[in-house]
């Protein structure tokens, strides 16, 4: 009998030589699949069992070939199931617009589904067919639904090492040249606006594939369901790329700038095109050193805090253990943490003490806080207690919810243009359209630095119906150089009640708050500097250093109805935590606030930025240091230990005075030297 574990094919050794040359293969989707009898766990428990049948072919003289005696037979060296029963191994479909799955390994068997060139499938198994040509068994989602059958092997790409080793180990010689699409038959299946760079990129690396994602999408249809929150770009870019505000540091993308980030062929470079490149594990140059590289300059350097391991060796051994791509998985963190302060990963964000969010998964809103709120509720939820457990559940879900998904790459991880799973446009990873730019060229360097730029890699790009002829250009870029904000003259500054003393705290400090816009006069031209300040107005602060977000009014509080003045504040100020009411039912904003209040608000506001590096001092030294209130002690201690507070000197002595009602200029000092110090 056929050993079914190396899918014995019993054929002649002239049919054998004469079958179909077949290139090699790329990725799947999420749940199991099978190939032509070999079946692979994509994500699931359980796999489905494959039809292994047998395949007796007759001599030229009609004698029987019985597969327990020593008649020729051709097998496997060995079973492509070694392989994907440890991992998951990716193709995708290419060389056709459209290519007919098989039920069965065999031309002449029904077709089991139409797929478009580019779509994402995972190899499970590889047998013969009655035709004596290699098919492999595959899986795949299409609108949700998946499925199972057989693809030619002609017409599937991979960059999977092993399977490529696999295939040239067992695969005849005569098909080893069609392993990549040397003689150009990829790049061939592009529109002409593709094809020089696409050329370009060949000439220098022939090695590497590109197979053609039909979306078969339309093109100002995309560009319409991209725009508003879903596209994002950074405060710091040109007015001609922003659309409006979204939150203090992001504003919505203008159409000019999305369509340029949307246009693949604005990336096919080799500075940019790894965006496109498929996110799978390939041991050769995925190694523990050149994550070390990546993360060389950034605050992932050394050892991960409160564990015993660096967090090179840390994305190393994850993406060895999922086969996702650890390049892929250090610099989208990087991406999401940048300099490494984020509450999501500092350990001590009030209420979620010891909870961390390193991919910053489930973190949206249209502020900072309700980012850090939304995706720290993620971290409890999942359970990520440590930060090793953080690195591995979020690093889990972008192999399960993402790449496993049809969004493979890091430019669909974005643009969510994939109908292979839960629909369009919705499922995307992140709101920045830069990212995907930003995260490749670290990417690129990394294969640089391991020596591995000529590898076989795999690229999917996108190709939208209707697209301009010409490429999308980006919006003028130039950004004008900022006017210098006017030095206040007694004729430009408006308080008759702060007397103009160039070097006066007092002076300065209302001439700082009053040029940022964060604190106004009470009336026209006065400051009121000695006047008490109120819950309700430093709420109403807050709220305008953050850009004044805007605010669904919530009934919070009996004592702030809606439409007052300091309604949006203090409702926004609640949902972020950064106040309380004295019960559960009132704010008092009209009370005075005391400076221990404004300790712990401040204290708050700077967690929820990003701003609180853990600053404290002790504060025995002041008089008056035992009449903090326990509650205030550790935010006092901060704001101290910040250079916020500092405290006032009489009779030889200093006094914090927490429970002090704090002054306006008090309160304009206390801003500017956090701002200055920290934002």
């Amino acid at each position: 009998m056929i050993n079914k574990s190396r899918f014995v094919a019993v054929i002649m050794t002239g049919i054998l030589m004469a079958q179909a040359a077949v290139p090699s293969m790329v990725y799947a989707e999420e749940n199991t699949a099978e190939l032509n009898g070999v079946t692979e766990n994509l994500g699931v428990d359980e796999i489905s069992e494959t039809n292994e049948g047998e395949l007796n072919e007759e001599m030229p003289e009609t004698e029987e070939i019985d597969t327990e005696s020593d008649e020729i037979e051709f097998a496997f060296g060995s079973s492509l199931r070694d392989i994907t029963d440890e991992k998951t191994v990716l193709g995708l479909v290419y060389l056709t617009e459209v290519y007919e799955v098989k039920s069965e390994a065999g031309l002449e068997s029904d077709t089991l589904k139409e797929v478009e060139t580019g779509q994402t499938v995972q190899i499970l198994d590889a047998v013969i067919s009655p035709e004596g040509a290699v098919w492999y068994q595959v899986g795949f989602y299409m609108e949700d639904e998946y499925f199972e059958g057989y693809i030619e092997r002609e017409f599937l790409v991979s960059s999977d090492e092993q399977l490529l080793a696999w295939e040239r180990e067992n695969l005849p010689e005569s098909e080893e040249e069609l392993v990549r699409a040397a003689d150009g038959r990829d790049i061939e299946a592009f529109p002409n606006s593709y094809r020089a760079a696409l050329s370009a990129l060949k000439s220098q690396h022939p090695n590497w594939t590109f197979v053609k994602m039909n979306t078969n999408l339309d093109w100002n249809t995309v560009i319409r369901n991209e725009l508003g929150e879903r596209s994002l770009i950074y405060h710091t870019s040109p007015d001609s790329w922003k659309n409006g505000k979204y939150s203090n540091n992001w504003y919505y993308a203008s159409e000019g700038i999305l369509k340029y980030y949307m246009d693949p062929r604005n990336f096919l470079t080799e500075q940019t095109v790894f965006q496109f490149e498929q996110l799978t594990y390939n041991a050769t140059y995925h190694t523990q050193d050149a994550v070390q590289n990546i993360l060389k300059s950034t605050f992932m350097n050394g050892i991960i805090p409160d564990f015993d391991r660096t967090y090179a060796q840390t994305f190393y051994e994850i993406g060895r253990s999922l086969k996702v791509s650890p390049f892929h998985l250090a610099c989208r963190v990087y991406q999401e943490q940048g300099r490494g302060t984020s509450p999501l990963i500092s350990g001590n964000y009030p209420g979620y003490e010891g909870l961390y969010n390193y991919f910053n998964i489930g973190a949206s809103g249209n502020t900072q806080e309700a980012e850090i709120r939304t995706g720290l509720e993620k971290a409890r939820a999942e359970g990520w207690t440590t930060r090793y457990k953080s690195l591995e559940g979020g690093a889990n879900i972008i192999s399960k919810n993402y790449i496993l998904k049809g969004q493979d790459t890091l430019y669909l991880q974005k643009f969510d243009v994939d109908n292979s799973f839960n629909g369009l446009y919705w499922h995307q990873y992140m709101q920045n359209i830069e990212a995907p730019y930003s995260e490749s060229s670290g990417i690129r360097q990394a294969y640089i630095q391991t020596g591995s730029l000529n590898s076989p890699f795999v690229f999917k790009i996108p190709v939208y119906n209707n697209m301009p002829e010409s490429v999308c250009g980006k919006p003028a870029d130039s950004i004008p150089a900022p006017t210098p904000a006017p030095v206040p003259t007694p004729s430009l500054f408006p308080f008759t009640d702060v007397a103009v003393n160039p070097g006066n705290w007092k002076y300065e400090s209302v001439k700082f708050v009053y040029e940022k816009g964060i604190m106004a006069g009470m009336t026209a031209n006065t400051f009121a500097p000695d006047g008490t300040l109120t819950r309700g107005m430093f709420a109403a602060v807050l709220y305008r250093m953050s850009g004044s977000p805007q605010v669904v009014y919530e009934d919070r509080f009996v004592d702030v109805p809606a439409g007052k003045w300091y309604s949006d504040a203090v409702v926004w100020a609640s949902k972020n935590g950064i106040v309380r009411g004295f019960d559960d039912s009132h704010f008092a904003p009209d009370s005075n606030i005391t400076r221990e209040q404004m300790a712990r608000m401040l204290r708050i506001y700077a967690q929820i930025r990003g701003c609180d590096n853990g600053q404290s001092a002790d504060i025995s030294g002041f008089a008056d240091a035992g009449s903090v209130s326990g509650w205030a002690s550790s935010d006092v201690r901060w704001a101290v230990g910040a250079g916020v507070i500092s405290g006032t000197s009489s009779g030889g002595n200093q006094y914090l005075n927490p429970k002090g009602e704090a002054t306006r200029a008090e309160c304009a000092s206390m801003l500017r030297q956090f701002i200055e110090r920290y934002l």
